[in-house]
């Protein structure tokens, strides 16, 4: 006899885990419509928010946003302005927002996970702030160009790392994980330089970069043609980031 937890017979977690990483087409289907309704959740909860509002309020919109989509918000922070510098992972707080919202989620239906961070600045950014999120969208852009079928996890975060240090920030992503493999958990497989798990075609990444003040997240689909982002909508403003790996859209800071 078997099990996943301790105490009743041998476990085998790591063994029966590896065999849900890889995605069947109708698990591929419900993770497109997870993405989709996630994205929108959050979205729909960063575009309702207003100076004056405290982080609990834009917590609490988000979780009934996901609520209303049978979503269950198993991660739901918010930071508001000097906060996003201070905290990478931010329990919201009854601080009320003036300038700047950071706000993430993590969406679980059906076992399936779907992660994403969005900002919005209610005034004219500063150029300090644009450039910095300009560069943690072009380090988020890399991992996730390099998230291909036959690449180990620890070579894609190296890849990543190179990044920071291109953009002029080596040493920020020891502030916080960098994400990795998702799927039936949060993240199956943190991505650090000893991970070596390969990447196959139909696994599912959410990397998450960050950056002092700033943060890109997104979960994406590993597919044979390319990385699809599945947290993806229709409304958030995007910018379109050119690395020589490729090229590919990252959200930007949405103002308000």
């Amino acid at each position: 006899m078997a099990a996943d937890l301790s105490g009743f017979g041998p476990r085998v977690t790591p063994e029966i885990g590896a065999l849900r990483y890889t995605l069947l087409e109708p698990e591929i289907e419900r993770y497109r419509s997870l993405g989709w309704d996630c994205g929108a959740a959050l979205e729909t909860a960063c575009r309702a928010a207003s100076p004056g509002d405290s982080e609990l309020d834009v917590a609490a919109r988000t979780a009934h946003e996901c609520m209303k989509r049978d979503i269950q918000a198993v991660v739901n922070l918010v930071a508001a302005d000097e906060r996003i510098a201070l905290r990478r992972h931010p329990p919201p707080t009854i601080k009320r927002i003036r300038k700047e919202l950071m706000g993430v989620v993590t969406g679980r239906r059906q076992g399936l996970h779907a992660s994403l961070t969005r900002m919005v600045s209610f005034e004219e950014p500063d150029a300090e702030l644009v450039s910095r999120h300009r560069a943690v969208a072009r380090i988020d852009a890399r991992l996730i160009l390099e998230s291909r079928s036959g690449n180990r996890l620890n070579a894609v975060l190296g890849s990543g790392l190179d990044q920071y240090a291109e953009e002029g920030f080596p040493e920020e992503w020891k502030l916080h994980h960098q994400g990795g493999l998702t799927g039936y958990g949060g993240r199956e497989i943190f991505a650090t330089p000893r991970s070596e798990h390969r990447l196959e075609a139909n696994q599912v990444v959410a990397w998450n970069p960050s950056i002092t003040r700033v943060k890109s997240e997104d979960t994406v689909l590993i597919g044979t043609k390319g990385p699809e982002v599945l947290t993806k909508s229709d409304s958030w403003p995007l910018r379109t980031v050119h690395l020589p790996a490729g090229e590919m859209q990252r959200p930007t800071i949405l103002e308000k």
